[in-house]
């Protein structure tokens, strides 16, 4: 009865014992994800970052090709007043 009591006792131990080595390779591994999580965080985080700059640069380049695309535009009529001018200058000319 006592071999029965220690057999029991020595299964309850091993089974202790391998409860225990798996409980720490578990909280190793949490503690492994737990890093990851922050890791991945700061990630995310950069990225954002990183995405607001660029959505700012590409407003800037829009606005920015706005301004020019009208200051063609303005060079653009000024040249025509200028070939208009001439033309009626041509004219003139011609009807004298």
């Amino acid at each position: 009865m006592n071999d029965d009591i220690a057999n029991v006792i020595d299964g309850i131990e091993h089974k202790v014992h391998s409860l225990c080595l798996i409980n720490k390779k578990i909280k190793h591994e949490n503690e492994h994800l737990r890093n990851q999580i922050v890791e991945l965080k700061t990630d995310i985080e950069t990225t954002k970052e990183q995405l607001n700059e660029l959505e700012n640069k590409i407003k800037i380049i829009k606005l920015s090709k706005s301004i020019e695309n009208k200051r063609e535009l303005t060079d653009t009529k000024l040249k025509i007043n200028e070939l208009v001018r001439e033309i009626d200058k041509c004219i003139q000319m011609l009807n004298q």
